[in-house]
Formats: structure tokens, sequence, C-alpha cells
């Protein structure tokens, strides 16, 4: 049996649920969680992944990182990103996170990285 409930900071459908992730984090208990497009976007990135790590199994994430793209410091400001890190660095706040890198892949834009990450044990 699988249930699909979508979120978004600004819900674009009736059957979308409005969520802020800087405030709080999707019902507890998910099997798996998605987040494409929003870490870049995101103050307390360690302290979501941390909140979203004790609530689900499984991480599916995208980020840009500067290994493969360079944006300027007004290019970020315009986009609206609160920080462009390494894929080393991503990938270190992923970790103290609480969470396992099972696999991650560069898309087809070869810009951007998606991450599988299962729920750490203990």
């Amino acid at each position: 049996n699988i249930e699909y409930r979508p979120y978004d900071l600004i819900p674009q459908s009736s059957d979308v649920r409005r969520l802020d992730v800087q405030v709080e984090c999707p019902d507890q208990g998910s099997d798996v969680v998605t987040m494409l497009g929003v870490a870049e976007y995101l103050d307390e990135l360690h302290e979501i992944l941390h909140r979203l790590a004790r609530g689900t199994r499984y991480l599916i994430i995208s980020y840009t990182a500067s290994d493969f793209s360079s944006y300027t410091p007004e290019r970020l400001k315009e986009l609206g990103w609160r920080h462009h890190k390494s894929q080393a660095e991503f990938e270190g706040i992923l970790t103290q996170a609480g969470l396992l890198i099972q696999k991650c892949v560069i898309t087809d834009n070869r810009r951007t990285l998606l991450w599988l990450c299962a729920k750490s044990i203990g």
C-alpha cells in the first residue's frame, strides 16, 4: 500500500499541503522523503536534515554542488540560495545529520547531484 503526500511551500493544487521545512517537517513515520530543488534555499540545513532523518527511513535529496557549477555572489542572491557548497561539504552535512549515503548520481544537466540516504542506526 503506497500513500503519497505532496508538500510545498507554495502549493500549486488543492491536494498539496503547505509546508515550510524551515519551521516544521512532514509527518513522522515516512518511509521515503524526497527533497528536490529545496536544500539550496534552507538556512539551517543541518538542523532540518537532522529532523528529517529522525522521521524517515530514506531521503532522496538534490543539491547543485559548487564542484560542477560556479555562481557569483550576485547570482546566488538572485536565485535566493543561502549557500553553494561542494559535494564533499554537502555529504558531510548529510552524514552529520544522521544519514548514511547509499548512492550519489549526477543528473543529465551535469550540475545537480542526487543522493539516496538511509537513516543511520543508533
